[in-house]
């Protein structure tokens, strides 16, 4: 008589299923658990034996052999020897409770996916950054929506860029960013819902003139941070959905204003004129390092190096922090510009201390240079705190 097999009812994976959440049943590991640092496990088929005795039910644990073995023979290194979470994770869980989200569980989503990649295309090489350089970078695009909202501006948008008044649509990512930063397990449901509710208004609503078109693109980057960087599976798929519009609107800003044009201008007549065409530049800036995060997320490489090297930006803190005209004109007196062309910083490092250099400065430099050589110039230095 044949044997019959016997397969789980089950529709997800043993941590979701314990949580009480949805599952995509991806293998080796699910797209939840991926991105909550969580040991996925499917339960074991059962499945009948036949032996020479008659059919015997043995249990065979079928939850490690979907992962596909290379074709040349070589072993492939599944997520377990690169997780770099604790012994035992289920310590981190409650039966029918969400893990809390720490920074380091959010690195991991990209870092584990990031590895996989590599080690499955390690022909690759248009783009690929070290383990240090992507968790560097990820915490600072992830810090961007907080200090818009704590600061009222941030490394790539300024609030003289709008004066007299801040654009509608700009004012919205605010305070879906400042509604972000209030999310807990009772408020989230709704939460997600505004802020999608905003992405897809923003989308409809687009931009004609430059300043709208710049205010509209910020806020489509504040969105995306915000949903790309979180870890939950449904934002981020809203935000995936929207990709092609951020790419869209980055482009047509680069051929409006030709930003990529030339190194940009080391002097300009007023201190409103300088805030537009520098926050122009780091908005670019900004997008195309969001958008290479998310690519080297989902494909373990991007293709924007040369679309990141066409363009430049001044460093100084004291510059882009200038709150005035006359703060602004003064600080052009007194320090140096430290104005990085085509993401060269050969000045940078040669003149500039820790300090002199801004958010923007900092995000590119360790793009570049690597968190080891930005280390080095810090030591070199004696000035500042070692980053990580």
């Amino acid at each position: 008589m044949p044997s019959e097999v016997q397969i789980s009812r089950q529709k997800s994976c043993i941590p979701c299923a314990k949580g009480k959440r949805r599952c995509d049943m991806a293998l080796p590991i699910c797209s939840r658990c991926v991105a909550r640092s969580l040991p996925c496990k499917y339960k074991p088929r059962k499945r009948n034996i036949p032996s020479s005795e008659g059919t015997l039910s043995l249990q065979a644990d079928d939850s490690t052999s979907s992962i596909p073995d290379r074709t040349n023979g070589e072993a492939i290194m599944n997520s377990d020897s690169l997780s770099m979470f604790p012994d035992d994770p289920t310590t981190l869980l409650d039966i029918g409770n969400e893990p809390t989200l720490t920074d380091d569980m959010l690195m991991n989503d990209f870092l584990q996916v990031y590895d996989n990649r590599l080690y499955s295309e390690p022909q690759l090489s248009v783009g690929v950054m070290d383990r240090e350089r992507i968790r560097y970078c990820i915490r600072q695009l992830r810090s961007l929506p907080e200090k818009l909202v704590q600061q009222g501006k941030n490394s790539f948008i300024h609030p003289q860029a709008y004066q007299p008044l801040i654009p509608n649509s700009l004012q919205d990512a605010s305070c879906a960013a400042a509604l972000y930063l209030q999310k807990n397990e009772t408020n989230e449901a709704v939460m997600w819902e505004i802020i999608s509710t905003k992405a897809r208004q923003l989308l409809q609503h687009g931009y004609s003139s430059l300043s709208d078109h710049l205010a509209s693109l910020q806020a489509l980057i504040i969105l995306q941070i915000i949903r790309i960087f979180d870890g939950e599976i449904r934002p981020r798929a809203d935000a995936e959905q929207q990709e092609e519009t951020l790419t869209a609107w980055t482009k047509h800003l680069v051929q409006r204003t030709e930003v990529n044009a030339s190194p940009g201008s080391l002097t300009a007549n007023s201190w409103e004129s300088w805030v537009f065409e520098e926050t122009i530049a780091r908005t670019v800036i900004i997008s195309l390092m969001v958008q290479a995060m998310f690519a080297i997320q989902k494909e373990g490489f991007c293709t924007l190096v040369n679309a990141v090297t066409e363009l430049s930006f001044t460093a100084s803190k004291k510059i882009w922090d200038a709150p005035s005209a006359q703060h602004w004109k003064k600080a052009l007196n007194e320090s140096s510009r430290y104005h990085v062309p085509f993401m060269d910083f050969t000045e940078v490092l040669a003149q500039a201390r820790p300090d002199d250099v801004g958010d923007l400065g900092m995000l590119m430099l360790v793009t570049y240079k690597g968190v080891e050589r930005v280390n080095e110039w810090i030591m070199e230095t004696g000035n500042g705190a070692l980053i990580y």
